[in-house]
């Protein structure tokens, strides 16, 4: 058998940040001051209504989502999955998960559509292909950015969360006898005093606790020993960037990365698309997929990973949201 014939093509479409609310369009000091300083290509401004705020986290804009939802209707199954890495709710309050739940787990009535301007995902992967890890947001038990809620994991750790144990968890892949492996971790803060500097912005940092780390860097180790080829999942960057989004402790995770030969990580939260390579780790951060603050940047993704008996490889084509056309159009590749 030709080596052609062994090598496996693995499609995931990336997705991160949505900040599914009760109330959509939902805006706060930091959305609002960033609106004015973008140089935008449209003109679009929020509803006026009763939903603006000081300092409740900023919301989501529904035709953004429901664009997404439909760039993932039209692959029609042409992909392996989607992964969608943090910030799905802009809480983990009831009223705002109810809203992602919808998204995730609703099956639509007509098209990607539960009912007029309610998308869904439902119905575009299999449920076990539509994959969770979650964010700084998902995790705020209340609107004032409280961290620690574990109602999140109660709502869709079945099947969206597979293999999950505590803060980690994974999933393999195989086609045409070759395996590709997922290993996730969930880094939001357990505690507020988890960083010592709160003037810092505490409720948009992570840290990368110890024993979520060493569980992670375990596991991935088990399916390494195997030959498995690894993608890691976070939501936080794990680089350098704003000291209010910072991930405490990221070098030790690009360390392990690096010690562990980790493909690539997927990740979120700074709501820019990025590709950053970190002492020769690859890390592609997605932008957001619906949050207001990306009303005229939000990004999706398509991910490829070639795998042959020359090793894994991996691409990403990006998608930005148009206004003009009502869709997400293709922007480049990196």
């Amino acid at each position: 058998m030709s080596n052609n014939a062994l090598a496996a093509t693995y499609r995931y479409v990336h997705l991160s940040d949505f900040h599914l609310c009760n109330q959509p369009w939902r805006t706060n000091i930091l959305s609002r001051d960033l609106h004015k300083s973008l140089d935008t290509f449209d003109k679009r401004q929020a509803p006026q209504n009763e939903w603006n705020s000081i300092i409740r986290p900023a919301s989501f804009i529904p035709e953004i989502v429901a664009g997404a939802a439909r760039f993932c209707y039209g692959l029609n199954r042409k992909f392996d999955g989607i992964i969608i890495s943090g910030d799905l709710a802009t809480t983990g309050r009831g009223v705002d998960l109810d809203v992602a739940k919808d998204f995730i787990k609703t099956p639509p009535l007509y098209g990607p559509y539960i009912r007029y301007n309610e998308p869904t995902i439902c119905g575009t992967a299999l449920p076990k292909n539509i994959h969770l890890v979650p964010g700084n947001h998902d995790r705020y038990s209340d609107d004032f950015a409280t961290p620690g809620s574990q109602t999140f994991g109660l709502m869709f750790e079945i099947p969206h969360m597979r293999n999950r144990n505590g803060d980690v968890g994974h999933w393999v892949k195989i086609k045409s006898g070759r395996k590709l492996g997922f290993v996730y971790a969930d880094f939001a803060l357990r505690r507020v005093d988890d960083v010592k500097d709160i003037s810092r912005g505490p409720y948009g940092q992570g840290f990368a606790h110890a024993d979520i780390l060493n569980k992670l860097k375990a596991k991935t180790q088990e399916l390494r020993d195997q030959d498995i080829p690894v993608v890691w999942i976070i939501h936080f960057a794990p680089y350098d960037c704003d000291p209010d989004l910072h991930l405490v402790n990221f070098k030790q995770v690009t360390d392990a990365a690096v010690a562990l030969d980790v493909l690539c990580t997927l990740c979120g939260h700074i709501h820019e698309q990025q590709h950053v390579v970190v002492d020769g780790h690859p890390v592609f951060c997605a932008g957001s997929a619906g949050c207001v603050d990306s009303k005229n940047n939000a990004r999706l993704h398509l991910m490829t990973i070639k795998i042959d008996d020359t090793g894994p490889t991996v691409s990403r084509r990006n998608f930005r949201w148009s206004w003009d056309q009502d869709a997400f159009v293709e922007v480049g590749s990196d």
